[in-house]
């Protein structure tokens, strides 16, 4: 303390004089300078429109005073640097205009001056437009999978559109540029950017949840997708594709827990975050010691932190029970249906559209669909198998008509182990939804849940919120992710954190197979240097008869009929 204040009087006390404007306070109170306040106008720092045509200076839209001449800005608005700026550089020349050829002089010089500002600020518009487009373009082309050198092709027809509609605006066109290289780059900047907008959101998140799934693709490099959603105490959704990692080596549990590990390190997501995690059901992904699953369940517990839901996709779930007996007639339109409508915005849209329109009890796709078609139909198991046994085939129409023909009695051993063994497996394939069935209802409705199957921690804040009838109202109107946003946080904290980390689960797992089918439905693509033939469409079968294969190459020995096999017009002299 004592050197600093040796210090600060040093420094006063090499300034010769504090000036008149300024007094030292004593020493016992806070060191600090007080200044008395100062008036602009007294000391001329108000731009005086006489200074225009005397000095030749103008205030420009910036709050800047500049010469006319020189384009020079002074950096105190007084008379006398205007004054000074234009004795010492423009006097000997302008000294001679005088009365109304001076201000006339001023009047012209002043107008070069704007249009020079103008003309920057217009092209500096222009850029900033031109680069905005480029960036529109190339992210039109992601979107829609677009190859790199298509950029080209967009250019021609661009410039071809300008010179007739707009000629005056064609060398504005010319200047977008859509090169390859160009294309690649800018396209690159895009994904940095979202990279960095998940990073920003993903600070915020109360839970997130994971969906993973793993497939080859054209050049049998193994992908792993991650998806991640999560959601904040604002109740705002984020669900983006976290990271695409290639697998060059073993796909293996542990390969695939190090991906996904690297992946939450780089968006700086914690592990006591974690909500939920879903997978396939290869052995890779669902295995409970050796699978990612087990692995994920092993870093839980030695962080001590209690395990998240672990679930097959429901999808392929219904697949595998599947495989004992064809039930496809039953799942399989029911989750096309879902897909459908998750799958696209615009139908989803529509399908709210058409909800309101017939006066449903639903304004949406009810949340986790599939979990009640699975208990529904798991119910209607467990009655075929006691109508089995009192030998009641009222559900069984055919087989009804089957036994009334025979006369001897029929061996009903056959279709009861049918469905025992299929009971067996949706309880196996399920037990985690069955796990948190309870919370599922919570959170779908927790006006109509039962408080002894609820967390004690929550049950007070549930009496409070069931005895709420503006809330109750709420709820049938409002879509559940809406009607939980607008919770009173001092109220509900509690519930609206459970509600946040229902909300976090993934209800879909559309979104893996739907990336999986753009990354590998590739177009063709004949100005790129590699062009490579999509295994995953049907289309290649037409193509086939004009290529030849030769010590492993492959050549197209037919040009003709592939040209017109595609519907292009080609000239075999050119």
């Amino acid at each position: 303390m004592v050197f600093q204040e040796t210090t600060v009087l040093h420094k006063l006390s090499s300034h010769k004089t504090l000036g008149n404007d300024c007094e030292l306070i004593p020493f016992s109170s806070p060191f600090i300078m007080s200044t008395k306040k100062r008036k602009v106008d007294a000391e001329c720092r108000v731009y005086n429109e006489e200074w225009g045509v005397k000095y030749f200076f103008v205030e420009t839209k910036d709050q800047k005073t500049t010469c006319v001449i020189y384009s020079e800005s002074v950096a105190v608005l007084k008379e006398y640097n205007l004054r000074r700026h234009y004795e010492t550089k423009h006097l000997s020349t302008y000294s001679k205009f005088s009365g109304k050829l001076r201000s006339e002089k001023y009047e012209s010089m002043k107008r070069g001056l704007e249009t020079q500002r103008n003309l920057f600020t217009r092209k500096f518009a222009e850029n900033e437009s031109v680069t905005r487009t480029r960036y529109k373009i190339v992210h039109k082309m992601a979107e829609r999978g677009k190859p790199f050198t298509d950029g080209n092709f967009i250019k021609e027809c661009m410039m071809e559109a300008a010179n007739d509609l707009c000629p005056e605006k064609a060398d504005l066109f010319g200047s977008i540029s859509l090169s390859a290289s160009s294309v690649v780059r800018r396209t690159e900047e895009l994904g940095e950017n979202i990279v960095l907008q998940i990073r920003e959101k993903a600070k915020n998140l109360l839970w997130y949840s994971l969906v993973l799934d793993e497939s080859t693709d054209l050049s049998s490099t193994s992908q792993l997708l991650v998806f991640i959603r999560g959601v904040n105490l604002d109740f705002q959704i984020t669900e983006e594709l976290a990271s695409v990692c290639s697998m060059h080596g073993t796909t293996t549990g542990k390969d695939i827990f190090m991906e996904v590990k690297k992946t939450l390190q780089d968006y700086n997501l914690q592990w006591n975050q974690l909500r939920g995690v879903a997978v396939d059901g290869g052995k890779n992904m669902a295995g409970v010691r050796k699978g990612l699953v087990g692995q994920i369940r092993t870093q839980l517990e030695d962080l001590q932190i209690p395990g998240s839901l672990c679930i097959h996709y429901i999808i392929h779930q219904q697949a595998l029970c599947g495989k004992d007996l064809d039930i496809s007639c039953v799942l399989k339109p029911v989750v096309s249906a879902v897909n459908f409508i998750r799958g696209h915005a615009l139908n989803h849209r529509q399908f709210q559209a058409f909800l309101e329109e017939i006066d449903s009890d639903f304004c949406d796709l009810p949340y986790h669909t599939a979990v009640r078609i699975i208990k529904g139909f798991r119910r209607k198991l467990s009655l075929f198998e006691a109508q089995l046994e009192g030998e009641n085939f009222s559900h069984f129409h055919c087989f009804k008509e089957v036994c009334a023909t025979i006369a001897e009695d029929v061996n009903l051993d056959f279709p009861k182990n049918i469905i025992r063994d299929l009971k067996k497996h949706f309880l196996k394939r399920f037990s985690d939804l069955d796990r948190i069935e309870s919370d599922i209802l919570q959170f779908q409705n927790p006006f109509d849940c039962n408080l002894d199957d609820v967390p004690v921690e929550l049950q007070l804040e549930l009496i409070d919120l069931q005895a709420n009838d503006l809330l109750k109202e709420k709820h049938r109107e409002e879509k559940l992710v809406e009607f939980y946003r607008c919770l009173p946080d001092v109220e509900f904290p509690k519930l609206k954190k459970f509600a946040a980390g229902m909300a976090s689960l993934f209800g879909t797992t559309y979104v893996c197979e739907q990336t999986f089918s753009k990354m590998k439905l590739q177009q063709w693509n004949f100005l790129a240097e590699k062009v490579r033939l999509c295994k995953f469409s049907d289309r290649q079968k037409d193509f086939a008869p004009f290529f030849i294969i030769e010590a492993g190459l492959v050549a197209l020995n037919d040009i003709d009929g592939l040209m017109a096999a595609l519907s292009i017009i080609h000239n075999p002299k050119e």
